[in-house]
């Protein structure tokens, strides 16, 4: 906890100062910090916003998050954007409340984390599933062209040795993987069944 706070006494140095580049640092600061507390709490997703949605946060949420979010975009996107000390404050007191109540949460279980990636990835709701899909399905109709001229016989010959070259090194990885998974669990149980002899 006292990193934390050590964190956001340099967030809150940089407000102090009362300049606008100031304030845009301890906005863009703050959301690194909110963000570092999601993943280290183990909330999965590519953005602040799905990772927010697995902590308990989306849409126009009460801790109002959302409009701090809004700020910080607008401070990356528009060079020329100008906000007041008091929007930069609201912001960022937006940020360090709901960073505090996610680290106050216990952290993601396995379990949990399963059903987000099934959610997000695998589920027939996610957009990402259909995404990945046709793209999947581009390529083998791509490579399906390809294989009908000359030359795209020559670049699906090469596709298809450089991945059984990859394919074969994904094996090795594995097989050194599980031997190096089952040699520590043996050692780690050998240990744990010796008696220990305190003085």
């Amino acid at each position: 906890m006292a990193k934390f706070n050590e964190l956001w006494a340099g967030v809150e140095k940089l407000l102090s100062g009362h300049d606008s580049s100031g304030s845009r640092l301890a906005v863009i600061e703050a959301h690194k910090i909110l963000e570092a507390v999601l993943d280290n709490k183990g909330f999965i997703g590519k953005t602040i916003e799905e990772k927010l949605f697995w902590a308990g946060y989306s849409g126009k949420d009460k801790e109002g998050i959302t409009e701090a979010l809004e700020r910080h975009k607008d401070i990356i996107e528009k060079i020329e954007y100008q906000f007041s000390d008091f929007e930069a404050q609201e912001a960022v007191r937006m940020y360090k409340k709901v960073a505090q109540s996610i680290v106050s949460k216990p952290d993601l279980k396995f379990s949990d984390k399963l059903k987000s990636y099934y959610e997000i990835y695998f589920s027939p709701k996610s957009i990402k599933l259909w995404v990945n899909l046709g793209i999947i399905f581009g390529f083998f109709i791509t490579v399906r062209i390809l294989s009908e001229t000359e030359i795209g016989k020559n670049i699906t010959e090469y596709i298809i040795n450089t991945s059984n070259f990859i394919i074969s090194w994904i094996f090795v990885a594995i097989i050194l993987i599980l031997s190096a998974i089952i040699i520590g669990l043996n050692v780690y149980f050998e240990n744990k069944s010796k008696i220990k002899i305190k003085e």
